[in-house]
C-alpha cells in the first residue's frame, strides 16, 4: 500500500502538468 501511495505522489506533478 505504501508503494502505491508513493507512486501516486510521484505521479501527482505529472498529472498536474497533463491538466
Amino acid at each position: 500500500r505504501i508503494a502505491i501511495a508513493r507512486a501516486l505522489l510521484k505521479n501527482a506533478p505529472i498529472l498536474i502538468l497533463d491538466e
